[in-house]
């Protein structure tokens, strides 16, 4: 592969300047451009492809948000990534459903650098031809639950209130239904039981609420298919729920943490595209796994040369998801193959789900991987908080 296409956009020369200074170093791997305004960026992007492009968000005429979501249109196959100030916070709110990425400034290059890549990299795995030739074979994969979409163009508005959020969750009755069910499993041991919608924004938050929304209306649209078998839909969720909470607990950042949060609802919904659309598929995989003690994801790969993350992630790419979200998904049996030495969203939902899964089969976290990121000496304690969310559980 050749070189790749990256496109920086600011207001301001010297911090154009600065990036020429920060990435001279990758000359060699990345093609760069740098624009000072949204309409030059426009126009740069319709006379040649780019692969990633990194904005600004305050900017005149034409603001990051507003760039990102004419490229979103225009280019819908261009990474996006947003840098925003502490001061910009309500502005930044516009770019949730159009950015890939949010990074506050000052953002440290080789942090930047390294987001690139692994971005990149994310991209490159889900091009693979076995993927699509899967997502060909279904014909069509479910689109964004409608509930979700409308509470993310909603909630960006200066002046959206909580009964505002409640209604328009509230009128996707089996989707607001299934939410109040989640808030009040054993996993949020909330002090009351929640009634409706509202209650449960001021009790787990908006950040949330957004996460189970998105969740339970995948599950939802699911529950119309043609399952085998309706108890395994159930564990499927409760998994879900179980690891999203211990996943979220491991990472002190907030941001880090909602994510992770996120992505471990998130990380099984590959399975449900194999049992909803090829369930003959998904059958012979799972007896095979059974026949032969190997893992779920490693036969997956022998029968249909892709596994149920990589399929996942495919889906929460095409929606748009953060690609926190979506790499945590799409490697979350096999987090060595993105390059990474600080602890992220990804390793722990690894980790997570070995833990998870040890209760149920062999599955044992790589302790040298877990030397590699420093946080070996955390494991006791994650087992013992994944005893006691099974115990509360049951």
């Amino acid at each position: 592969m050749g070189r790749r296409t990256i496109l920086f956009v600011d207001d301001e020369e010297r911090i154009l300047s600065g990036f020429r200074r920060s990435f001279y170093d990758k000359k060699d791997e990345w093609e760069m451009e740098f624009s000072n305004s949204g309409e030059e960026a426009l126009n740069a992007l319709s006379k040649r492809k780019y692969d990633v492009i990194i904005s600004d968000m305050r900017m005149p005429h034409m603001d990051g948000a507003e760039l990102l979501q004419k490229v979103q249109n225009l280019y819908p196959d261009v990474i996006r990534i947003i840098l925003s100030g502490q001061t910009e916070q309500e502005l930044a709110m516009r770019t949730v459903h159009v950015a890939h990425q949010f990074l506050s400034k000052p953002c440290d290059s080789k942090y930047l650098a390294q987001i690139i890549e692994r971005t990149l990299s994310i991209q490159d795995t889900l091009q693979n031809q076995s993927i699509k030739d899967i997502v060909g074979e279904i014909g069509q994969l479910p689109s964004l639950p409608k509930a979700y979409q409308e509470l993310i163009n909603n909630i960006s508005k200066p002046n959206i209130s909580i009964k505002d959020i409640s209604t328009i969750i509230e009128n996707d009755l089996a989707v607001s239904a299934k939410v109040i069910q989640l808030v009040n499993s054993a996993f949020f041991a909330l002090p009351r039981r929640i009634t409706d919608i509202s209650q449960a924004v001021q009790y787990i938050g908006l950040t949330t609420l957004k996460s189970l929304t998105l969740s339970a209306g995948i599950f939802h649209s699911f529950e119309n298919k043609s399952f085998s078998s309706r108890r395994l839909l159930e564990e499927l969720q409760v998994h879900s729920v179980l690891c999203a909470n211990i996943a979220k607990n491991m990472l002190t950042d907030k941001n880090m943490a909602e994510d992770a949060f996120l992505a471990g609802m998130l990380h099984d919904i590959g399975k449900l595209i194999l049992i909803a659309y090829l369930p003959n598929e998904y059958a012979k995989i799972s007896n095979r796994a059974r026949e032969t003690g190997d893992e779920f994801h490693v036969v997956e790969k022998e029968i249909l040369g892709v596994t149920h993350a990589e399929i996942g992630a495919y889906l929460l790419a095409i929606w748009g998801l953060p690609s926190s979200i979506v790499e945590a998904v799409a490697y979350h049996h096999d987090p060595t193959r993105v390059q990474h030495t600080e602890f992220s969203v990804l390793d722990a939902i690894y980790i997570t789900n070995c833990l998870v899964q040890k209760e149920e089969s062999e599955r044992t976290v790589d302790m040298n991987y877990l030397k590699s990121l420093g946080v070996q000496d955390h494991l006791l304690k994650w087992q013992k908080m994944v005893c006691s969310k099974l115990q509360i559980n049951s």
